[in-house]
């Protein structure tokens, strides 16, 4: 009977240690997903005030890219808010 007392002993530690480190574990996640939480509030709060911006590397290469019809939606959403392609879209 004493032997099995002490296989008892053991497996209760063993399983108290496994309990521990788990604990550990959460709080380590949960401190993960706070901070996570925190990232994502901040990123959010920086796009919304993050203004979109297109760089050439020259004017020459500007003009490359911008076609006469690629200004002329650039300029019809100036301003204008959020689109739909379907409103972008030149009509006709």
């Amino acid at each position: 009977m004493n032997r099995d007392l002490q296989r008892l002993a053991d497996y209760l530690s063993h399983i108290a240690r496994a309990i521990e480190r788990i604990e550990k574990l959460l709080a380590d996640f949960e401190r993960a997903i706070a901070r996570w939480r925190e990232v994502a509030s901040a990123v959010g709060k920086r796009r919304a005030t993050d203004t979109a911006r297109i760089r050439f590397a020259s004017a020459e290469l500007l003009w490359q890219v911008l076609t006469a019809k690629r200004w002329e939606i650039l300029k019809a959403m100036t301003g204008a808010g959020a689109l739909s392609i379907r409103e972008v879209a030149p009509q006709g």
